[in-house]
């Protein structure tokens, strides 16, 4: 299983929360966008994020950029947040272990 993309906002958090600790984020984000690539969100994911009506919905985007991205899967802290059943959704830790074996 490979982690290659990023979902835009995350990439924003990540800059904004090293930014604050005074990390040198310029460095750290270049290393980041070697090992892996912002992923887009457009219309089509936009319109398909819609179309599921979910609570939440920032929670919709990102699964629609992973799915229609053919992402290996979505990695998130709350799992319970995603709804589905046929796409692979994992914690970090549970990624973690899968891509150690």
């Amino acid at each position: 299983m490979n982690l290659n993309f990023l979902y835009p906002p995350l990439a924003l958090q990540i800059f904004s929360i090293l930014q604050k600790k005074n990390f040198p984020t310029i460095k750290l984000h270049e290393n980041l966008l070697k090992i892996v690539s912002v992923a887009t969100v457009s219309q089509k994911e936009i319109e398909f994020a819609l179309l599921n009506e979910w609570k939440d919905f920032e929670d919709a985007v990102q699964f629609a950029v992973a799915k229609l991205s053919h992402f290996d899967c979505l990695i998130t802290r709350n799992k319970k947040d995603f709804k589905n059943d046929d796409f692979p959704i994992l914690t970090p830790q549970e990624f973690l272990m899968i891509r150690e074996k």
